[in-house]
């Protein structure tokens, strides 16, 4: 079993609960513009673990990432919450709803895909962001399709990470989820374009 680590987080707001994951060099204070836009919710955004005010954890797997998000629900009993998240958050996001269906409503996915490929090291950041970035790489097809929860998948077509096929692979295979995608943004599509981003965030919000 991998043990979870003490999270620190942000929170915003009060109302329906939504747990928001930030990307690899991040902190949850990243999501404080989309909670401005979004009266109603409760936004809890936490440093992910190596990430922020969160200190190391003793790995950075799927299952060390999955664990915290899954014991943060629980601990601030957020369940069922809609989940959100960018990039490494993205794939958190959507293996927590896969491994823990009962603690997620809903799911929203910035910019990551199915299938990640293996990517050079990154110079002059923490040797742990290397090791998280190797371990995130690999076929998730199976827990991107798995549960029937809502599920928003957001795509930036000048993304370097997502490809427009991949996309709309992920989309039409998968029941139940809808793809939006920004012309001109890019892997952050909450910093190209935060009001497009916002809007289709709280429009995927209002229908649930």
């Amino acid at each position: 079993m991998i043990p979870a680590v003490r999270l620190a987080y942000d929170e915003w707001g009060d109302g329906p609960p939504l747990l928001a994951l930030h990307s690899h060099l991040g902190r949850g204070r990243v999501w404080a513009p989309l909670a401005g836009a979004l009266p109603g919710w409760r936004i809890v955004a936490p440093d992910q673990r190596g990430h922020g005010r969160t200190g190391p954890g003793p790995d950075y797997s799927r299952e060390g990432y999955v664990a915290d998000a899954a014991e943060l629900v629980e601990a601030l009993g957020l369940a069922p919450a809609v989940v959100l998240g960018h990039s490494l958050g993205g794939v958190n996001a959507y293996q927590l709803a896969a491994w823990r269906p009962e603690l997620v409503r809903a799911v929203i996915v910035e910019d990551i895909p199915a299938e990640i490929p293996v990517r050079p090291d990154l110079e002059g950041v923490p040797p742990h962001i290397n090791v998280s970035r190797r371990l995130l790489a690999g076929d998730h097809w199976a827990d991107w399709l798995a549960g029937e929860h809502p599920v928003l998948l957001l795509h930036g077509l000048e993304s370097d990470t997502l490809p427009a096929a991949m996309a709309r692979e992920m989309a039409a295979r998968r029941p139940n989820t809808r793809l939006v995608e920004f012309p001109g943004a890019g892997h952050a599509i909450h910093d190209d374009d935060p009001e497009g981003f916002a809007l289709a965030v709280a429009s995927f919000l209002a229908e649930l």
